[in-house]
């Protein structure tokens, strides 16, 4: 006859999910707190978007950069940025935590009629796989757009924002960390239309950001 667990038994394992719990709700993901200009390398006639994940430490410092999407001639301009900002690092309750904070820089193509991007979805790793054994997994990314270009801009910049993705995966808040007119409101209007893939803590969906920086080039008439 099978030995039924005991009562202490019970609630050990009870406390155990309170407090796995507990802690998924505490955790924090790690922030851009400020960011300076990216600029559209003169020389490259590339476009697209570059993936990076920022490894952090605990004091919110950069101890690496990984690479997850690369677009020849842009990817050294999105590190090299990525490396100089400014962040604040998780915490699990109120205690700092490394962590990752992923970052797409979507380098704008020069023409005003861009041909419609094309972006193959960076989901979570599987299950089973190595990878999604961390404690932190940062959130998928499954579709995005190119802002809108102002017809009578000239200026070339940045604008930083930052979304927070829900436990669902669906878009917060948008935070703009570096504005930049007169392209504001059309990053804001793309970064909205963005889909995501929740973040995970130990296996479970957790609220999250991911930063997007839109680096507009000088117009031109055409592709």
């Amino acid at each position: 006859m099978r030995k039924l667990p005991s009562t202490f038994t019970l609630s050990l394992m009870l406390f155990c999910c309170a407090i796995s719990t507990l802690a998924l709700t505490s955790f924090k993901a790690a922030e851009l707190t400020s960011a300076s200009d990216v600029q559209f390398p003169g020389t490259s006639i590339a476009s697209g978007i570059v993936v990076v994940d920022v490894s952090l430490d605990s004091k919110g410092e950069v101890s690496g950069i990984k690479v997850q999407r690369d677009v020849a001639s842009l990817t050294a301009v999105a590190t090299s940025a990525a490396g100089s900002w400014k962040y604040r690092p998780a915490t699990l309750g109120r205690a700092p935590q490394a962590s990752v904070l992923r970052e797409a820089f979507v380098f704008r193509p020069r023409a005003i009629m861009a041909a419609p991007l094309a972006f193959a979805p960076l989901r979570q790793p599987d299950a089973d796989s190595h990878d999604a054994e961390s404690s932190y997994i940062p959130p998928g990314v499954l579709g995005a757009v190119y802002p809108a270009y102002p017809i009578d801009a000239a200026n070339v910049g940045a604008v930083v924002v930052q979304v927070a993705i829900n436990e669902d995966g669906k878009t917060g808040e948008i935070k703009l960390i570096r504005s930049y007119n007169p392209f504001n409101r059309f990053a804001l209007e793309a970064a909205g239309k963005w889909q995501f893939q929740a973040a995970t803590m130990r296996g479970e969906p957790v609220v999250s950001s991911v930063v997007i920086a839109f680096v507009f080039s000088a117009p031109a008439t055409s592709n």
